[in-house]
C-alpha cells in the first residue's frame, strides 16, 4: 500500500472541465438582478408617497383638534386679542393656517402648515373658524377636506357640531 501523497487540488479536478460561466450567464443574472432592484424601488416609492400623504392628512386632523381645544377653552393669543370669537382655519392649494380670531380682527399667530410636494388640497376648501367656548365651527353644512396625493386621496369631514370624521385613505 501506497503512502497518501497530499496534493493540492486544482479547479479541474473538483470542477471538471468546465470551471466558471459564461459571459451569457452572467448578463442575464445581472439583468434579473436589475429587474427585482427596479420592482423594489418602484414599489417603495409607491409606498412612501402614501406614507407621505396619510402623515399630512393625520397632521391635518391634529392641528384642527388643537384649534378646536384652544377655542373651547377660550385660550386666546398673550398679547393683541381683546375678546376671543375662535379659531380661523384658512386654506390654500398646497397648505393651511389657523389663527385665533378676536374681536380686533385676526391675530397674526399662525400655526401654518405647507405640504410635501406631490399633496395638494383639491378643491380648496372655505375657510371656516371654531367658535369660542362650543367647538362648533361657523358654518351650517359639512366641510369636506380632500388632500389629493400621486395616486390616492385622504379624506376629512368637518361638521357643524365640531365632529371631525377622518375618512382615511383611498384610490382615486
Amino acid at each position: 500500500q501506497q503512502p497518501y501523497v497530499w496534493r493540492k487540488k486544482s479547479m479541474k479536478d473538483w470542477f471538471g472541465a468546465l470551471a466558471g460561466f459564461t459571459m451569457i450567464e452572467l448578463v442575464v443574472v445581472m439583468g434579473v438582478i436589475v429587474l427585482l432592484t427596479s420592482i423594489g424601488a418602484a414599489g417603495y416609492n409607491g409606498f412612501n408617497d402614501t406614507q407621505k400623504l396619510k402623515q399630512t392628512g393625520l397632521t391635518l386632523k391634529n392641528n384642527l383638534r388643537v384649534a378646536q381645544t384652544k377655542a373651547i377653552a377660550a385660550s386666546k393669543p398673550s398679547s393683541g386679542c381683546t375678546t376671543l370669537m375662535g379659531y380661523v382655519a384658512t386654506f390654500t392649494a398646497n397648505g393651511y393656517a389657523i389663527n385665533p380670531q378676536c374681536t380686533d380682527g385676526v391675530i397674526d399667530d399662525p400655526t401654518t402648515v405647507t405640504f410635501s410636494a406631490g399633496v395638494t388640497f383639491s378643491p380648496v376648501p372655505s375657510s371656516f373658524f371654531f367658535t369660542t367656548l362650543t367647538g362648533r365651527i361657523s358654518v351650517s353644512t359639512d366641510r369636506t377636506l380632500m388632500l389629493i396625493g400621486l395616486s390616492k386621496k385622504y379624506t376629512l369631514i368637518v361638521h357643524p357640531n365640531g365632529d371631525i370624521d377622518d375618512s382615511g385613505l383611498a384610490a382615486l
